[in-house]
């Protein structure tokens, strides 16, 4: 299963083999029996306890994947710790419309980039598909949605460690905007729009922008130029092994040779108005094309890119926490469904309940687990140490509304 600690199983096994000719020991030192039996019963002892740690990972695992953070927002950071003692995973569930990127990043991990494991998951029929783990030594990766759905982060470190870890979580588009010093703003025509009369729907989006305007390639492949009725001057752009073309129309000029292979950013002509759009405004219409599905809404594709380095904006100065502490309530506090007064309110916690503090969100938020397995988002200045013997907060403490 790729956990360290069987690998520490094997160690043990290994020093078991050996151990019928110990070396000498000080005196100060405890005798331990060198009898075959006693190394056997350590082995014994030792692959029992790697097994219910391993066990209660992998059900500790399964928890996190039926009840995800449900990341909302275009941008998720936390800052957060895994005590020693404790068996515990975290997942992030997100949402995305095809032509979406999510991005994972992990500018932080201590005690190093190998004490935490994180893999990414798409739903699937049966549950989750695992697709990859991240790469300790980048700490980033990139997932582009070829369809809508749903994508989970889990994060767990290796059994028997402490690990604390800063998360990034983003997600925007994945294309470069097709004309030069153009934006969002400059789409006026939208995917879906009804054409001739209503007979027909808009199967793109149209950037409206002077003549002349520099058209670039959204993304690397090879183009094909070509003059039609309706287009006027055309560029399609397609990448092998993709399912997606890309389709610039009523350019003035072309600048690129028919076939050829152009990278990303490369000037494919200018915004003009040929075709059937000779008496309207200067303007680009850009279309995607899905091998099987058609026309394909261009905008989740252009939205910007999804965000970098946004932690320590987000958590300003604020330190991680400590692994695993327990805070108390200090007056009554609503528990939300994400570090926003506008998300949704899960439940109001009274005075006096205890909670377990696992990360710090955005702003003055802190993510917080419940006894009866609930977690959610609690402003901390409501919050203040509470013993170390505590009991988590159950629903059976009156938890109410």
């Amino acid at each position: 299963m790729g956990f360290r600690v069987l690998a520490a199983a094997m160690v043990v096994m290994t020093a078991a083999a050996n151990y019928h000719n110990p070396e000498p020991q000080a005196p100060q030192r405890p005798q331990v029996s060198t009898s075959p039996a006693a190394g056997e019963d350590g082995v014994r002892r030792g692959m029992h306890d790697n097994a219910r740690l391993v066990n209660g990972l992998l059900a500790a695992t399964r928890r996190a994947q039926s009840a995800p953070v449900v990341v909302t927002g275009r941008r998720y950071s936390e800052q957060g710790a895994f005590a020693r003692d404790e068996i515990r995973a975290e997942a992030f569930r997100v949402s995305l419309t095809p032509g979406e990127q999510l991005r994972v990043a992990l500018p932080r991990v201590a005690p190093g980039p190998d004490s935490l494991r994180v893999k990414l998951y798409r739903a699937a029929k049966d549950g989750w598909q695992q697709l990859e783990e991240l790469d300790p030594s980048t700490g980033v990766a990139a997932i582009t949605a070829q369809k809508a759905q749903d994508y989970l982060v889990l994060l767990h470190p290796e059994v028997a460690e402490t690990v604390s870890y800063q998360l990034e979580i983003s997600r925007g588009g994945s294309l470069l905007f097709p004309v030069a010093g153009a934006g969002l703003d400059r789409i006026w025509s939208y995917f879906g729009d009804r054409r001739g009369g209503g007979t027909r729907l808009h199967e793109g989006v149209d950037v409206f922008m002077d003549r002349g305007a520099p058209v670039h390639a959204v993304t690397s492949g090879y183009v094909r130029t070509d003059q039609t009725l309706h287009g006027g001057n055309v560029v399609w752009l397609m990448k092998p092994g993709s399912a997606m073309k890309y389709y610039y129309a009523h350019l003035d000029t072309i600048a690129v040779p028919d076939r050829v292979w152009v990278e990303a950013g490369r000037l494919l002509g200018t915004v003009g108005n040929t075709g059937n759009a000779r008496n309207t405004p200067s303007h680009l219409h850009f279309g995607i094309y899905h091998a099987g599905h058609g026309a394909v809404d261009p905008l989740p594709f252009l939205q910007p890119a999804p965000a970098a380095g946004f932690l320590m904006a987000d958590l300003l100065d604020r330190n991680p926490p400590v692994p695993g502490p327990r805070e108390v309530i200090v007056d009554q506090l609503r528990l939300r469904a994400a570090p926003s007064r506008k998300a949704n309110l899960i439940d109001t916690l009274p005075d006096g309940s205890v909670v377990q503090v696992v990360a710090a969100t955005a702003g003055p938020w802190k993510r917080v687990h419940l006894g009866d397995g609930r977690s959610g988002f609690v402003h901390r200045d409501w919050l203040a140490p509470a013993n170390a013997n505590a009991t988590l907060a159950h629903n059976a403490r009156g938890l109410r509304e």
